[in-house]
């Protein structure tokens, strides 16, 4: 299977085949409802619900993922010891859609695999829109 990486780490939608940033943010955008622009510096110009237009971007942005994670309503858990961090949240079929993603596999970095994880939650809620 041919993979794709982001931020060092392979990126799959629910069937298992790899997906692009842009893909990835097209159905995190279609999941949320927005409609998209374009893309600039790595994000999506998106109009907001509000009527403003900006760059969007959740798998590099903590604002952007955090009020994506609210309006979806993915719930983030922590594992023990905090070696991994999962997201789940509930498709438009009332389907239960998860991701796990190990820390190590993002430096390290919390947020980022936060990020990550409730990114690929987002998708698989877009994908089923």
């Amino acid at each position: 299977m041919k993979t794709i990486t982001i931020d060092g780490t392979e990126l799959l939608n629910c069937e298992g085949e790899a997906v692009n940033t842009r893909e990835i943010l097209e159905k995190c955008a279609m999941a949320c409802g927005y409609s998209m622009h374009g893309m600039i510096n790595d994000s999506f110009i998106v109009n907001f619900p509000t009527g403003m237009r900006g760059e969007w971007n959740p798998l590099t942005r903590n604002d952007d993922c955090a009020e994506m994670c609210a309006q979806l309503m993915i719930d983030t858990h922590w594992g023990s010891n905090t070696t991994f961090v999962e997201a789940s949240g509930y498709d438009s079929s009332d389907t239960l859609v998860y991701y796990q993603a190990e820390l190590k596999d993002h430096n390290n970095d919390k947020c980022a695999a936060w990020r990550h994880a409730a990114c690929h939650v987002a998708a698989m809620m877009g994908e089923r829109v």
